[in-house]
């Protein structure tokens, strides 16, 4: 990736441990992230002049007066909630991305450059929902969600690397999740993992 100026990224919260924190976290990153930390009452008051704003959990109607106000042109959440209801919900209103508060500093700061060069980037990834959410492709063979995701990205056609990339996963991770979602499907090879998936519905849209 190339780099120029470090991302300039508002953080609004008014938790005074939580500022710090994330702050002292990025500052082996300081060459490529700069966070600045703004009180929640004021943030409407700021002028524009930020790349991201990074919201420490928000309400729906607070990411819109955010979006608004144009404090940056991106707005992202930052949360231990990621139930994929509320996260879908979030990106549905216009977050540019939803962060777990379980990222370590160097996938925070990727993800906050890929989201400054216009990616919507949302880790961990929310499981694949049917129309009913406590559902998923491949659960009636035993998959997890988290499996489930991991060979939609197969039938779609991603490297272990690729799939490793966007999920946020090792590499021992990502082969682990293939062993077991193998055994669960009953196929011995990625081409009949392929098939499998094209037969159960495991397309993206």
């Amino acid at each position: 990736m190339t780099r120029g100026r470090p991302v300039r990224v508002a953080l609004v919260d008014d938790v005074e441990l939580v500022v710090h924190g994330l702050v002292k976290m990025v500052e082996p990153y300081a060459s490529r992230v700069e966070v600045v930390a703004l009180p929640r009452d004021h943030a409407e008051d700021q002028e524009v002049g930020y790349d991201i704003v990074l919201v420490d959990g928000c309400d729906l109607a607070e990411l819109a007066t955010l979006r608004r106000r144009s404090l940056a042109r991106r707005v992202v959440l930052w949360s231990w909630d990621t139930d994929p209801r509320h996260v879908q919900e979030a990106m549905g209103n216009g977050a540019a991305g939803y962060l777990a508060k379980t990222l370590g500093a160097a996938d925070l700061v990727e993800a906050l450059e890929r989201i400054h060069l216009g990616e919507t980037v949302v880790v961990p990834p929310p499981p694949v929902l049917a129309a009913d959410p406590d559902r998923w492709p491949g659960r009636d063979a035993g998959l997890t969600a988290r499996e489930s995701e991991i060979i939609m990205m197969i039938t779609s056609g991603l490297s272990n690397q690729q799939i490793a990339d966007r999920a946020f996963l090792s590499i021992n991770s990502v082969k682990s999740y293939i062993r077991s979602s193998y055994r669960k499907m009953g196929v011995t090879s990625r081409s009949r993992a392929v098939l499998w998936g094209i037969e159960h519905d495991f397309r993206r849209d």
